[in-house]
């Protein structure tokens, strides 16, 4: 039988950090980030579109609405 899938919560700070890293290895794609970081590549990349601004070049504050 299938193993149940977990729901992991992270802070907005570990996002912030954990994304941060990527940032500093933009040789990495985003599977291998994913990977490094201890977290799948949807999530990566939801944090992505969450934490960056249109150009992708800035790590925008997040919000503090959870």
């Amino acid at each position: 039988m299938p193993e149940k899938r977990q729901c992991v919560q992270t802070t907005k700070g570990e996002r912030v950090k954990k994304f941060k890293i990527w940032q500093q290895h933009p040789e990495w794609t985003p599977t291998q980030a994913a990977e490094k970081l201890g977290v799948k590549k949807g999530t990566l990349m939801g944090w992505r579109k969450e934490l960056l601004d249109p150009k992708l070049t800035v790590i925008r504050k997040p919000s503090s609405d959870s």
